[in-house]
């Protein structure tokens, strides 16, 4: 079992409650923070989601790049098993807090 954590981010002026866990896998190591308003309550609303991700890692293999259409992307090169194995554990915690908050949307 691991520890998950709560704190608040600020995202385009707005609180987010976002979670966190550290991944440990041999000698990598991982720390995952996520989180979001959820989608307005009606479809009539004006408000928008608010999300947040973030990744930090030991891991040298992260790069934020311009694509050649001038999109900005985040690219993570996972080198070896533990890498893998954390990378995939970060990413099924991210959608599991991203689908427990998002709330549905009624008419």
């Amino acid at each position: 079992m691991y520890t998950v954590y709560e704190s608040v981010e600020k995202v385009n002026d707005s609180d987010v409650s976002v979670f966190g866990r550290d991944i440990a896998i041999g000698n990598f190591n991982l720390n995952i923070e996520v989180g979001t308003t959820g989608l307005p309550k009606t479809k009539k609303s004006a408000s928008q989601a608010k999300t947040s991700l973030k990744i930090v890692t030991n891991d040298e293999n992260i790069e934020i790049f311009t694509s050649t259409t001038g999109d900005i992307g985040i690219k993570f090169e996972a080198v070896g098993n533990d890498e893998l194995t954390g990378l995939l554990k970060a990413l099924k915690f991210a959608t599991k807090v991203l689908e427990d908050k998002i709330n549905s949307v009624e008419d």
